[in-house]
């Protein structure tokens, strides 16, 4: 299996106005959901992972993130389900890699991620 091209089309960032008032860098927690498809042509597979979710102060909702990930990989491996798994655990390590400055240039620090329920990192920051 060999990855042809991995690309963000999709980036977005939706913060509560409200928040460019505040001076203070405002601490909160990122609650992540995510969806994967698979789909195929003959010997090239296109993989779509989507991360999306909101962040939240302490009960408040202060923004909304929603990112989309397009991978093409030829020749993958037969078991779909082990191909999902892989390329979304993938996209996920790489989103929190790259968010906390996305975030913190909207006056956001993050404490914690949170995927689907379970913790899934510490602040990164």
């Amino acid at each position: 299996m060999r990855e042809i091209e991995s690309i963000w089309p999709f980036q977005e960032l939706f913060v509560d106005p409200e928040l460019a008032l505040k001076t203070e860098k405002v601490k909160a927690t990122v609650n992540l959901k995510t969806a994967v498809s698979v789909k195929k042509a003959e010997n090239l597979t296109t993989v779509i992972v989507e991360i999306f979710g909101s962040i939240t102060e302490e009960k408040r909702q202060i923004a909304n993130i929603r990112f989309v990930n397009v991978t093409i990989v030829e020749n993958p491996i037969k078991n779909r389900k082990k191909l999902k798994e892989k390329f979304l655990k993938k996209r996920v390590e790489e989103l929190l890699s790259f968010l906390p400055d996305y975030l913190s240039r909207a006056g956001i620090s993050v404490e914690k991620y949170i995927e689907n329920g379970n913790l899934t990192a510490p602040d990164k920051n």
